[in-house]
């Protein structure tokens, strides 16, 4: 029985003190700037790291619900990161949304394999990846079904 297929706490809703727990690392400030404002804003609690060793640590002391990484690390690449969070044993297992660039599309089997559920692809609009989030919410068992998106988290 994997992480996906166990009982979780009630739905998440906004303003609630069980807020649903995201991570996001990407080295480039303007593009984490975004994300992080546009969870927070959809009503999450959002941690956030600018590269794969301090987003490993992060995720080692919040356990995120969900985990967005920009492939595009320094260092080492966004694919093995979701490779080292799988390999976590921190009892939970995050749901993992990868942003690709229009070059990685060759590596998608290989994220699959790493743990990645979702990406989204450079260029993308915020919504596509507010929607990512809010599908690995639902499959994690944490989600309102056909809960409502606010237009203030719109960019």
């Amino acid at each position: 029985m994997n992480a996906r297929s166990r009982a979780s706490p009630a739905c998440h809703k906004p303003g609630q003190d069980a807020r649903f727990r995201a991570l996001v690392v990407a080295a480039e400030p303007c593009l984490r700037r975004v994300i992080v404002g546009q969870l927070a804003r959809a009503g999450y609690s959002v941690a956030e790291a600018e590269d794969g060793a301090t987003g490993l640590a992060r995720a080692r002391a919040t356990h995120p619900d969900v985990v967005v990484i920009d492939a595009a690390l320094p260092g080492a690449h966004g694919i093995e990161l979701c490779r080292e969070l799988r390999d976590l044993e921190s009892g939970s297992e995050p749901y993992i949304v990868l942003i690709l660039g229009p070059e990685d599309d060759s590596r998608l089997l290989v994220a699959v394999e790493a743990g990645m559920d979702d990406y989204v692809t450079r260029p993308f609009h915020p919504w596509a990846l507010l929607a990512s989030v809010a599908a690995g919410e639902r499959i994690l068992g944490r989600g309102e079904p056909g809960r409502e998106v606010s237009p203030a988290t719109a960019p």
